[in-house]
């Protein structure tokens, strides 16, 4: 008698594996998602820190509805505050991208509410103001709130 497997054997223990795979192939994905929105999350946090620094230093809030440098936050560009203006940045290094790729921004809503947003995976530029009733996580941006009055 010989001693292995057969082929029967063989297929069924495949079946099984490949069985068990394709379950755990979309929690990989979703972990892949979290990660990307705690990235991104993270990099609003310090987008919110920085305007916040900026803010203490030269009384304004930083331009919003603008990407780069011209959000003050990374240098002196045109229209932002000088040294003998309170500024005393950088207060980034640079104007990071989210972990889609898209560049963060701020954004003011009708309501004057300051928000550093990320476009998110679908990349489209949604409003922060506006709750997101998409059924999929991918159709929503990611925002936060820097201030409920970009007046005070």
């Amino acid at each position: 008698m010989k001693k292995g497997f057969t082929l029967l054997e063989l297929l069924i223990v495949i079946t099984i594996l490949a069985v068990l795979a394709g379950a755990m192939l979309p929690l990989f994905k979703s972990s892949k998602q979290d990660a990307q929105d705690a990235v991104t999350m993270a990099d609003l946090d310090a987008i919110k820190s920085a305007a916040v620094m900026y803010r203490y230093d030269t009384t304004t809030w930083p331009l919003a509805g603008t990407t780069g440098a011209g959000t003050c936050l990374t240098s002196t560009g045109a229209g932002c505050p000088t040294a003998a203006g309170g500024w005393n940045g950088p207060y980034l290094t640079d104007w990071m991208n989210d972990s889609w790729g898209n560049p963060y921004r701020l954004y003011v809503t009708a309501g004057n509410m300051l928000y550093a947003q990320s476009s998110g995976p679908d990349k489209g530029d949604n409003t922060c103001g506006t709750l997101c009733t998409s059924t999929t996580r991918t159709a929503c941006d990611e925002c936060l709130v820097i201030t409920a009055d970009k007046t005070k």
